[in-house]
């Protein structure tokens, strides 16, 4: 499973670095008939219990990026916009020295990207799309680097899809390493970063809603849904 994700992260790709002036630079297109087709998948995924408002028009995902990198919800890290180009539909953007975060990372890392999702929620913004690819590593902290599909809302349910979202992107490539995901420390910090940054409220709606119920066990293979909530659930007893 994660040869696959890593294969449709590389198809979906809309970003290209380039050097402008001698420093480098992030360009990303939104009119990339890649970035329209997955984003068709993922809201027809999500008619099984519909729980977000996706954005398939390229100009709305630009104007929600956007809006997110400027107004820095919560304080959040994000790039520094250079350009925004709504007529090519491409934003130019500073290059961020880091390491996209992933499964291997250590605990801490973990810990600060659940207190980062946390921040946004608490700045009354979603991201919709919150897998972990979507979160850098670096001196400075975390940064979130990809957010076309966040929105000002402060409405909760939105909030345990982000969690949902995170957490389930980086449970495939852990049960891929034969580790049981609900007992694994870092995504366990991650759960707990959350918490600790006043998100208890939203990780007892996730483990406790029908909606989200139903949703990780259609996400994930049974009874790994049924894990992972009741994980969430003994963590947030502590």
């Amino acid at each position: 499973m994660s040869k696959v994700v890593d294969l449709v992260e590389k198809i979906f790709k809309q970003i290209e670095v380039k050097e402008v002036g001698g420093r480098r630079v992030v360009v990303k297109r939104y009119d990339a008939e890649v970035g329209f087709i997955k984003w068709l998948m993922i809201k027809t995924a999500s008619y099984v219990v519909p729980v977000y408002p996706f954005a398939l028009s390229p100009r709305e995902r630009l104007r929600r990026e956007a809006t997110f990198f400027e107004v820095r919800p919560g304080g959040v890290n994000t790039p520094r916009i250079i350009e925004v180009d709504y007529g090519k539909l491409r934003m130019v953007r500073e290059y961020i020295e880091g390491d996209v975060f992933k499964p291997e990372s250590p605990r801490d890392a973990w810990h600060n990207i659940g207190k980062t999702l946390c921040r946004v929620h608490k700045g009354e913004y979603t991201m919709g799309d919150s897998k972990f690819t979507n979160f850098m590593v670096s001196d400075k902290g975390i940064y979130i680097i990809d957010a076309e599909q966040a929105i000002e809302a402060d409405k909760k349910s939105y909030k345990a899809w982000d969690v949902l979202i995170f957490l389930i992107t980086t449970y495939y490539p852990l049960m891929t390493r034969l580790v049981d995901p609900s007992k694994h420390e870092g995504l366990r910090s991650f759960i707990s970063g959350y918490a600790d940054e006043g998100g208890s409220d939203v990780l007892n709606l996730l483990s406790g809603d029908i909606r989200f119920k139903t949703l990780s066990n259609v996400l994930l293979p049974p009874p790994h849904g049924y894990k992972l909530l009741r994980a969430i659930k003994g963590i947030i007893k502590v």
